[in-house]
């Protein structure tokens, strides 16, 4: 009876069983990467705040869940993905370069081709450790727009400085530090 019933329901049998695999290990990886240490296992707080800047030039996301508590600015969050996702589909539409450059990159170009190039990143950081855990950052965040609705090949773009001064508040976790708080002190742009 319980062999004729195998017999006659082999094939969803089968089927079940290897859906039944495929959840299993998807449940796994997610579980598996969920619990393994971040990136930043091991840094110094001041290396984790370093991580953190370096995610504007590199725009690795996984990195940014790494060095930020869960809820701390997420605009950045929210601009590195868009910034990602807006850079790969770039590099696949046009399959080169994104053109993108960072500030220091930018600056190496002829006149010429800076109003035609987009920039995006961090540039003049500076970190001072205020006390334990604490730190006051100044940088500025360059980004370009266009300078008109026009979305010719002749697109003039503008770069936007924000110069900002904030303080940043680091906080223990298991494996490393991750920032907890970021205050704004000064914020403007040029």
């Amino acid at each position: 009876m319980v062999r004729a019933f195998f017999i006659k329901n082999r094939t969803a049998l089968t089927i079940t069983g290897i859906i039944s695999i495929i959840l299993i290990s998807i449940a796994g990886t997610t579980i598996k990467s969920a619990l393994a240490p971040p990136q930043t296992a091991g840094f110094t707080p001041k290396q984790v705040l370093e991580s953190y800047f370096t995610v504007f030039r590199n725009l690795d996301t996984i990195l940014l869940d790494d060095v930020l508590k869960s809820g701390v600015r997420k605009t950045d969050e929210r601009e590195i993905s868009t910034m990602y996702v807006t850079t790969k589909m770039r590099s696949q539409m046009s399959m080169s370069d994104t053109g993108i450059k960072s500030p220091a990159e930018w600056l190496t170009l002829p006149l010429d081709q800076q109003t035609k190039t987009d920039v995006y990143g961090i540039y003049n950081l500076s970190i001072e450790e205020l006390e334990n855990n604490k730190f006051k950052v100044n940088y500025e965040k360059w980004f370009s727009t266009p300078l008109s609705e026009d979305l010719s090949d002749d697109l003039v773009l503008k770069v936007n400085k924000l110069i900002r001064e904030e303080i940043f508040t680091l906080t223990k976790t298991k494996y490393s530090y991750e920032i907890s708080n970021i205050e704004t002190i000064s914020e403007r742009v040029e």
